[in-house]
């Protein structure tokens, strides 16, 4: 069954069903990527991997930032050059509503969303005491050296919760 969600920017994105399975086997194998400095955007990723690089990354991070540096490569060029350098997008993620997304103790994705060359992803992630819902845009990229690849253009807010 086809559901169509009208979202963000008023673009119309297609629900695509959701493959916890294969999230939970691939996971394992998206964390040990990113946990390589050497994890890169590449056409072969879906815009529902790049999220959980992204997420596993962060989670992962290390005494040298090196997983909000993986994250920050699949940040699109707009976002990096809103967000980057990649040292004042380090603060940005340790000081702010993002912190969530380096210490969560579990997370929950929603199915993504496809149009065209833009994705949508939902993302609930359960911390000690905070519960937070994310909602990933993404775009597959026109030009320059990741050409064809999914990267993420902007991560807002839906929800924040006390946890109990």
């Amino acid at each position: 069954m086809n559901i169509a969600y009208k979202l963000h920017r008023g673009i119309q994105y297609q629900a695509l069903p959701a493959v916890i399975g294969l999230l939970t086997i691939f996971g394992c194998a998206a964390l040990n990527a990113a946990n390589t400095v050497d994890t890169h955007p590449n056409p072969n990723l879906a815009p529902d991997e790049v999220v959980l690089i992204q997420l596993q990354s962060l989670r992962a991070n290390g005494p040298l930032d090196d997983g909000i540096e993986v994250c920050f490569r699949f940040a699109s060029p707009l976002n990096q050059a809103n967000t980057g350098p990649v040292d004042r997008f380090s603060r940005m993620v340790k000081e702010g509503i993002y912190a969530l997304m380096l210490s969560y103790e579990s997370a929950e994705y929603e199915p993504v969303q496809i149009v065209d060359r833009f994705a949508r992803q939902q993302v609930t992630l359960v911390g000690y005491d905070q519960i937070v819902t994310y909602v990933f845009y993404l775009s597959r990229q026109r030009h320059g050296s990741c050409r064809d690849c999914w990267m993420t253009d902007s991560v807002d807010v839906l929800a924040v919760h006390e946890a109990t």
